[in-house]
């Protein structure tokens, strides 16, 4: 899961993507090797403000439900602005599959 690298030199701040991947973020990509920039999807919890181009994302698109909700739906994330943290989808042991849109 493509999440961008962040670099801080005090005043100033930039999120760098590897575009040789063509990967989006957001989008799951499934690969032998973990690369630099991307989140493993395996329900983990990460610091939101750690991953700001992640947020904006799933709150731009809706993909966020409670914790009660990610119980039975792992495919979605979990924000919780309070606590700044976002759980990640979880797709271990799990196939993926394209669905309607």
């Amino acid at each position: 899961m493509r999440a961008g690298i962040i670099i801080a030199d005090g005043s100033a701040v930039w999120i760098l993507d590897d575009t040789r991947e063509s990967a989006r973020t957001g989008d799951i990509i499934l690969s032998p090797v973990m690369r630099d920039g991307f989140l493993l999807a395996n329900g983990q919890k990460v610091k939101a403000s750690k991953y700001p181009r992640l947020l904006s994302w799933v709150l731009r698109h809706k993909l966020s439900v409670s914790p009660e909700e990610y119980k039975n739906n792992h495919a979605k994330y979990v924000y919780v602005p309070e606590e700044d943290f976002l759980t990640v989808p979880n797709a271990m042991g799990r196939v993926l599959q394209g669905g309607g849109a």
